[in-house]
């Protein structure tokens, strides 16, 4: 039995996702098409327009209960809380 295709990826969650990897983050796509980024005390929820186009986002955290992020606050969230990951060694 083979498994079904993963479901296509837009623009922004590919590069939202590859983001908070860069820093850090653990990312998870969950079954409505949003997808979550964790680190630490701090989760982020970024929900999606039926297109793929950013929707709104989510975050709690420390001094943060569940405060409404737009597309450029989360991407400033995502580099400011986490850390570039270093380079893999050869």
């Amino acid at each position: 039995m083979t498994e079904p295709e993963p479901a296509p990826v837009s623009h922004d969650a590919h590069y939202l996702g590859e983001t908070a990897r860069l820093y850090g983050w653990q990312v998870m796509r969950e079954q409505d098409g949003a997808m979550r980024f964790s680190l630490l005390d701090w989760t982020l929820r970024v929900e999606f327009f039926p297109d793929g186009r950013f929707s709104s986002a989510r975050a709690n955290g420390p001094g943060s209960a569940d405060t409404q992020l737009d597309l450029r606050t989360v991407l400033d969230a995502l580099e400011e809380y986490g850390s570039p990951a270093l380079p893999k060694e050869s």
